[in-house]
């Protein structure tokens, strides 16, 4: 869409693995990797991004347990998560 700006500049750096196990494969386990290009230190002078939201679309048929947010959440597991909604279809 033109009418659309997009920088002049890559952000960020986005790796996305599922991971399908279970029986028919019925449980999928994605690995997210979002991380700020390091090209933008000089670029923007800036070594941080700031606050993010990315959205992971949920392949219909399969659901996320509000727990496991709350466990990602809580235990620190996933460096620099704040926060997590799950919402019909994706998490936020």
């Amino acid at each position: 869409d033109p009418r659309v700006r997009r920088p002049s500049y890559v952000p960020f750096s986005v790796d996305v693995q599922p991971w399908l196990s279970g029986r028919n494969f019925s449980t999928i386990d994605y690995h997210v990797c979002l991380s700020w290009r390091s090209e933008n230190v000089n670029v923007l002078k800036a070594s941080r991004s700031g606050t993010v939201m990315i959205e992971i679309q949920i392949p219909t048929g399969y659901r996320v347990e509000e727990k496991d947010l709350k466990i990602m959440i809580h235990n620190r597991n996933t460096r620099n998560l704040r926060e997590a909604e799950n919402w019909p279809g994706q998490i936020n």
